[in-house]
């Protein structure tokens, strides 16, 4: 019989759970800028038209 092994045996390994971490805090940072700059946009975006509204 195969010998079963658990997809968490590679975060025994501190280099992997390092550059995992890593790669993690960066995803979450990009994900964090894209909404943050989506916001902004829709902020400038309203103040904008309200501009163009009152010319």
């Amino acid at each position: 019989m195969a010998k079963r092994t658990s997809s968490l045996v590679p975060f025994e390994h501190k280099t992997f759970r390092s550059l995992w971490s890593a790669a993690l805090i960066s995803n979450l940072g990009t994900l964090v800028e894209g909404a943050a700059a989506a916001w902004l946009m829709t902020s400038i975006a309203a103040v904008m038209v309200a501009s163009l509204q009152v010319v």
